[in-house]
């Protein structure tokens, strides 16, 4: 991949041919006066327009890549074949934007004219009318329409649909933050006008608001310049010598990487073009390319509700999916994200009518099972509470959002009106079904408002968007909630997705529970004797960015002596922690009885994340024959202050693919702790902030270390048992036997493999 420009230098001259960025950033300044022309640099690739007054025709003249004719009217710069060339109005690294007067036809029109610099390039050429090809087959009220394909000498030239209007970019400099109603009808036309380009093959490759008009009168939204979207069936040569290709704040980490692009690039493209209408900046701006191109890859941009007010938890959840780093994260399709914007923009507008405050929740029952991922967007707007205005037909889901109500606790999903007699009957056999598709329920924020004690709630496949809050001690007593890798949780970035807080015997099985940057997957805390987390897959949706925990325990989470809380054969794509058990404030109440065992624990990579972390206070703490691999250290202990940590054992686990063994973080020695009989690999050493290591080591016993890096901490070979590779049947963490012992040694092998675990 050639190396982006930086986006701060004006000299355009500098710029690579096969480059086609932003030519400068516009100050955002309200007292700015408005381009005289109507048409932008949306059709040229740049923010800023190059404007032309007459007393410049001259300049213009000498500016056009192609010769005009001598002009037949006072206000036009020459012809071109029977379009009356009026002004250049825009340049960018393809093109030459004019505006002209279709004479056949009688309208003004649009033409972009390569740029100068680029005659000589063939394969610039080649690339001008394969994509304008490409744009014109696109046909959308929402796509700026490609009259025809042109050339003059040789040069090729494009006329398009002549937009009254000013770009995006304009409105964001003046009007940043905009209004969320704004954002979601905007939103909803540029995602429909995208859905049509990808229904033609087409990925735009260059979203961004300079390349969004907003025709003036009704604010119709233009989408523009397909000046870098190819089509897919093509094989492109620029591809494959690696140019990039698009606006780097903009761009898609996958383009960024200079990778093969799908329509999902598009989706995370139009993310940040919604953020920026917030922000006034893509998330991911910075001062020179390089910087942008890193900010992509590695930044988590913080919720738009961190810094806007009013904006609704579900909005967040959208916003998330659509800047995943990973393509497949993202929703399925432009049509989803553009049906579930244009029903939040339908809704704020109905919301600003007087409602009735009796007003229904009307739902449709879905007769035809949809794609998964649509079932996911739609559920993600719930439910609409039906102004009196509404007419009350087929129904329409809709979610319900006021402007200015408060989001920052935990939020209620609206349920269906009912009889005395409706919750019994679904109730009979102590099963909900939960499907949208004619469950007993729809989501399973409606069947947590119905269940009683002991009640089973099925989830179907697909995501379930929450959050998700299981805290009434007596009605939901007994709780089980069971499902299928398939079927996943997700909720709001400012919440966790499922707290359990102070119900007893509640269990979770079998589902998948995604969480992202300083979001929770499940926050335990209260009495919670006899719950139980099992067969569970905890996604880090952004592992390198995930700042806290997938599932915490703190705020007095307690299981009792026979009924211990207890995390069993689940399985977790980690980011910084995948357990924390304690709170870090030693003053809080403790965590009491709880049993984490036979869990796989990975994240991507030894340069971040841990396990396991333990600190504050703990009583009854018992964490056996789990796998932890892949990852920056292996446990974490953080005690303070003396007599933290009462009956606290890590014992029979295998921690491998790790830097750091364990961290004791210059805790009190004066702990109940055992850290015994575990096996570690791959590591090079123990960790604590200050002081001597060897100190800690009165906590462990009967561990066993596999030296396949050369240990950073001698005293490690004094305390622990350095085992010999061969007794393993192979060392290689690629290989299938990684740490399998051979036949007969399993009994003396430490880890999940002792006591035949």
């Amino acid at each position: 991949m050639t190396q982006p420009l930086d986006e701060s230098e004006p000299d355009d001259a500098s710029r690579d041919d096969t480059v086609d960025f932003e030519l400068q950033k516009t100050p955002k300044d309200p007292d700015r006066p408005r381009p005289a022309t109507p048409l932008t640099s949306a059709l040229s690739g740049s923010n800023e327009p190059t404007q032309m007054s007459g007393s410049r025709k001259s300049d213009a003249l000498t500016r056009m890549p192609v010769k005009l004719e001598p002009p037949t009217r006072e206000d036009s710069i020459g012809r071109l074949g029977h379009y009356e060339v009026l002004n250049i109005v825009g340049f960018g690294g393809m093109g030459v934007v004019a505006r002209a007067f279709d004479e056949q036809l009688h309208r003004n029109v649009a033409i972009k004219v390569m740029s100068e610099r680029l005659i000589t390039s063939e394969r610039a050429q080649k690339r001008f009318l394969r994509e304008a090809r490409a744009a014109a087959s696109v046909n959308h009220p929402n796509v700026v329409t490609i009259h025809a394909v042109s050339e003059k000498d040789g040069i090729p030239f494009l006329v398009m649909e002549f937009v009254d209007g000013q770009s995006l970019t304009d409105r964001i400099n003046h009007d940043a933050p905009m209004c969320l109603e704004d954002v979601l009808r905007i939103g909803a036309q540029i995602a429909s006008g995208l859905a049509a380009a990808h229904r033609h093959g087409i990925v735009h490759r260059d979203v961004k608001p300079g390349n969004i008009m907003l025709e003036d009168g009704i604010q119709r939204v233009k989408l523009s310049d397909f000046g870098l979207a190819r089509l897919l069936v093509e094989n492109s040569d620029l591809t494959s010598m690696g140019d990039m290709v698009g606006t780097p704040s903009y761009m898609s980490p996958e383009q960024v990487e200079g990778e093969e692009l799908t329509p999902a690039s598009d989706l995370f493209s139009l993310g940040c073009v919604l953020y920026s209408m917030f922000r006034g900046s893509s998330p991911f701006h910075a001062g020179s390319s390089y910087a942008s191109a890193n900010r992509v890859q590695n930044f988590d941009p913080p919720p738009v509700s961190s810094f806007v007010d009013g904006i609704p938890p579900e909005f967040d959840h959208l916003m998330s999916t659509l800047l995943c780093k990973s393509p497949k994260g993202r929703p399925r399709s432009a049509k989803q994200v553009a049906d579930l914007l244009l029903q939040w923009s339908a809704q704020s507008h109905q919301q600003r009518m007087p409602a009735h405050k009796d007003a229904t929740t009307i739902r449709r029952r879905q007769t035809a099972k949809e794609n998964s991922s649509d079932q996911a967007l739609k559920r993600a707007a719930a439910v609409l509470l039906a102004l009196g205005c509404l007419a009350i037909g087929t129904g329409i889901w809709h979610w319900w959002w006021e402007p200015n109500r408060d989001t920052s606790g935990p939020t209620v999903e609206a349920v269906p009106a009912s009889n005395d007699t409706a919750v019994p009957d679904r109730l009979d056999d102590g099963i909900i079904e939960v499907n949208p598709d004619g469950g007993e329920a729809e989501t399973l924020r409606e069947a947590l408002a119905i269940a009683a004690p002991h009640t089973v709630i099925r989830l179907s496949d697909g995501i379930h968007f929450g959050p998700f809050q299981i805290n009434e001690s007596n009605r939901l007593e007994g709780l089980r909630i069971e499902g299928s890798p398939e079927c996943r949780l997700l909720g709001p970035l400012d919440q966790p997705v499922l707290q359990i807080n102070g119900v007893k015997r509640v269990q979770l099985d079998g589902v998948t529970v995604e969480a992202s940057s300083i979001q929770l997957a499940i926050h335990v805390s209260g009495e919670c004797e006899g719950l139980t987390l099992q067969n569970l897959h905890l996604v880090s949706k952004n592992p390198k960015t995930h700042r806290v925990g997938q599932i915490r325990f703190d705020l007095g989470a307690s299981g009792s002596e026979d009924e211990p809380m207890q995390v069993q054969d689940c399985e977790f794509d980690a980011g910084a922690v995948a357990v924390v058990i304690g709170s870090h404030d030693p003053s809080e109440p403790p965590v009491r009885h709880l049993h984490v065992h036979h869990n796989q624990i990975r994240a991507e990579s030894i340069d971040y994340g841990i396990p396991v972390v333990i600190q504050g206070q703990v009583r009854s703490i018992l964490v056996e024959r789990n796998w932890m691999s892949r990852s920056r250290g292996g446990i974490s202990f953080l005690f303070p202050i003396a007599r933290c940590a009462e009956r606290t054992v890590v014992r029979f686990n295998t921690l491998s693919q790790t830097d750091v063994a364990a961290y004791f973080n210059d805790s009190d020695l004066d702990q109940d702790i055992r850290f015994d009989d575990n096996l570690i690999a791959d590591a090079t050493q123990f960790h604590t902030i200050s002081g001597d290591i060897e100190r800690y080591f009165q906590w462990c016993a009967e561990n066993q270390w596999v030296e396949t890096r050369s240990i950073l901490t001698p005293i490690i070979k004094e305390y622990f048992s350095v085992l010999d590779s061969s007794k393993l049947q192979s060392v290689l963490p690629d290989s299938p036997d990684y740490l399998v012992p051979i036949e007969g040694e399993s009994g003396n092998i430490a880890g999940v493999f002792a006591q035949g675990g």
